[in-house]
């Protein structure tokens, strides 16, 4: 994600990256580390402990959704359900390359 984002330095871009517990070793909010990994100044951080957005996008408690990328038109709101997003997928790293043409004008 921090690629991308150095690769569209100029982007009126805004990314959230949550952070949640899916394997074991992860019993605590991510290390200075992991936040590094994404240090752009457009990027918030959240640590979601029980799963809230992966239940909104359709997981569940047996079934976390997780490594998934969703990009939204400017402007689009969440009120009651997530929107329908302009593009989403994932592995990250599987998908990396269509989500950039999805940020194409």
């Amino acid at each position: 994600m921090q690629r991308l984002l150095d690769e569209k330095p100029q982007a009126d871009l805004r990314v959230i990256v949550v952070w949640e517990p899916v394997i074991f070793t992860d019993i605590t909010q991510p290390t200075n580390f992991a936040l590094s990994l994404v240090k752009d100044g457009r990027a918030a951080q959240f640590w979601d402990h029980d799963h809230a957005l992966s239940r909104a996008l359709g997981g569940d408690d047996d079934a976390v959704v997780w490594d998934y990328i969703a990009i939204y038109a400017a402007g689009v709101r969440w009120l009651e359900q997530p929107p329908s997003p302009a593009f989403a997928g994932g592995t990250v790293m599987d998908v990396i390359d269509e989500a950039r043409a999805a940020l194409e004008p």
